[in-house]
């Protein structure tokens, strides 16, 4: 059936292929449409912007397997935490963004704090080594935050990194335990 092979390259297409989860063309495709709808019923949603907090350091520690494992932990954690009217993207290298459909900005914030305790409670193990991820998370909300996805994107990206200031390791350590 041609359809459903169309069908199933477009998914491929929107795909992320080592999380599974959007990728940040299909993400901003299905974003805008729903912002368009939330515009016409003045409606509310929250962005989410994630950053895997030092990945550089696993990947350098470990190796790029260990760091493919750490976004794999954060793309299942994002998951869980979502419901599934809402939007779950890879944005690129070590950030996740994320659509919450009709949510105001406490449901969000919610949402970001399960996310961090989620992915903190997530180890896995390398070289005998157990290894914690961690992760900052920005939020912002439509309408009170901005009147655009790009100016909420915007507004999230600088929270994370307000976030991502306020839980830093001392000298970039990493969360380990040795077995």
């Amino acid at each position: 059936n041609i359809r459903r092979a169309n069908s199933r390259f477009r998914d491929l297409a929107d795909r992320d292929e080592l999380t599974n989860l959007l990728n940040i063309r299909a993400f901003m495709r299905l974003a805008e449409r729903d912002h368009k709808k939330m515009a016409r019923r003045e409606g509310t949603y929250s962005v989410l912007l994630v950053d895997v907090d030092q990945l550089k350091q696993i990947n350098d520690t470990y190796g790029h397997e260990a760091g493919n494992k750490a976004l794999k932990v954060v793309a299942e954690a994002l998951l869980r935490v979502t419901r599934s009217e809402d939007l779950v993207a890879r944005f690129g290298g070590d950030e996740f963004i994320t659509y919450l459909a009709d949510s105001e900005v406490t449901v969000a914030t919610d949402i970001a704090q399960r996310l961090r305790s989620v992915v903190y409670a997530a180890t896995f193990e390398v070289n005998m080594d157990i290894v914690r991820v961690q992760v900052s998370v920005g939020v912002a909300n439509y309408p009170v935050d901005g009147q655009s996805l790009e100016k909420l994107m915007a507004v999230a990206d600088r929270a994370m990194y307000t976030d991502k200031e306020l839980r830093a390791q001392p000298e970039g350590q990493l969360v380990i335990q040795k077995r």
